[in-house]
């Protein structure tokens, strides 16, 4: 309802001033916002991404007590933090430095381009922070199921 909402706001402000710019400004500002609350989070110690995860990867909430893994969640904050300011940035350059019609297509390429490198950094990163700390990750197919960590065995011979 307030996606619905925004977006009928939106609208009609663009409609009303006649400006393709009012109309885009509204998701920078968005993602601004977004890009300052990760930061925020993680310098208060409670991580947007430790409470997005659930969504993602499902993970046994005695990993979640460790401490290195309470550091990484705070230190991916950042990470995204500094993706969403970059991506805002790249946006307000483009709304007002290209035409209509290069702004969505370049807007739409660098969000994407931003957002699939974060996500494979990101989850780069916690995997090889787990096996550093031995703890297999096994990758599954299934919903619901997406990684299943185990101990690893240790080094034989």
């Amino acid at each position: 309802m307030v996606g619905a909402a925004l977006l009928a706001l939106r609208s009609v402000l663009a409609y009303l001033t006649g400006s393709a710019i009012v109309y885009f400004a509204q998701p920078v500002a968005g993602t601004v916002v977004l890009g300052v609350a990760f930061l925020v989070s993680a310098r208060r110690g409670r991580p947007l991404t430790e409470r997005f995860v659930h969504d993602f990867c499902p993970l046994d909430h005695r990993l979640l007590q460790r401490p290195f893994v309470r550091r990484f969640f705070s230190r991916i904050a950042l990470l995204w933090g500094a993706i969403l300011l970059v991506n805002a940035g790249v946006g307000l350059w483009l709304l007002f430095g290209a035409s209509l019609q290069s702004f969505l297509v370049l807007r739409t390429l660098a969000t994407w381009g931003l957002d699939l490198g974060g996500v494979a950094a990101s989850t780069l990163w916690f995997t090889r922070l787990l096996l550093r700390h031995g703890i297999q990750v096994l990758w599954r197919g299934r919903p619901g199921a997406l990684a299943q960590l185990l101990p690893r065995e240790p080094a034989s011979g």
